[in-house]
């Protein structure tokens, strides 16, 4: 996205973004990459050659939309016209949880779909975001602070207190497609994954934890009523505190 945003400005980009992309084509090993990054393209022959005319055709091509889209709809073309929505729906392992990443991902950039702002203002400011976000998850810190993670990465670790959100029909458990339940076993056995992900995430509180669940949620831009999940059922007997608070406003934090 920020080598298609230079593009509009006439910029050339930078190494580190244009590095990124390359590392996602198949068969770029390091000597063609140094090519590519030093403007030797013209000497790549044969299925590489046209693999890197595509990626720079794919560039242009989101450069081009920048001014005439939202942030949201030209990041949610770009994850279907570069192949990566496919790619993870064809990947029956980690694909289910890296497409639900990009879904929050384009919900989030909904964020910057506003009136006051043409489309490559709010792109601009949604990738300002994006990079804040990115430099606090490389801080290292050892004083006492909110953790956020996925539940994979929790494992093996404990807190005192953990909250578990996002505990709705279809995101936890995840709601995964026919061809993914054939692949491990069927429904049932995608379930008691499921199950034993929400048993992990359950077992790293030492003291207290919290369980929460969205009534509405915004994903690929729609925003939907949101059934609880059954897991809180299971856990009802257990729980201090049944009813949700009232809902109120929105307040996103930056």
């Amino acid at each position: 996205m920020r080598l298609a945003l230079s593009s509009v400005e006439g910029a050339a980009g930078n190494a580190p973004d244009l590095g990124r992309v390359i590392d996602t084509l198949p068969g770029i090993g390091k000597v063609t990459k140094l090519k590519i990054l030093s403007g030797q393209e013209a000497s790549l022959r044969g299925g590489i050659g046209e693999r890197v005319a595509q990626m720079r055709a794919l560039i242009k091509k989101i450069g081009e939309r920048a001014s005439l889209l939202p942030p949201s709809a030209l990041l949610r073309a770009a994850i279907v016209d570069s192949g990566i929505e496919r790619r993870l729906k064809e990947d029956k392992f980690e694909g289910g949880e890296r497409l639900e990443n990009l879904a929050e991902l384009v919900s989030l950039a909904t964020r910057f779909d506003r009136v006051d702002l043409s489309p490559i203002e709010g792109l601009e400011k949604f990738l300002e975001s994006a990079a804040l976000a990115s430099d606090q998850d490389e801080l290292k810190e050892t004083r006492d602070m909110v953790r956020l993670m996925t539940v994979h990465a929790a494992k093996g670790l404990e807190f005192p207190y953990v909250f578990i959100v996002g505990l709705e029909e279809g995101l936890f458990p995840l709601q995964r497609d026919s061809s993914t339940h054939s692949e491990r076993g069927g429904e049932g056995s995608a379930m008691e994954e499921e199950r034993r992900l929400m048993y992990v995430a359950l077992t790293r509180a030492q003291k207290k934890v919290y369980l929460s669940f969205a009534m509405m949620r915004t994903v690929f831009g729609s925003t939907d009523i949101r059934t609880p999940s059954s897991f809180l059922e299971e856990c009802k007997d257990y729980l201090q505190q049944e009813e949700p608070e009232p809902l109120g406003k929105t307040i996103y934090l930056d």
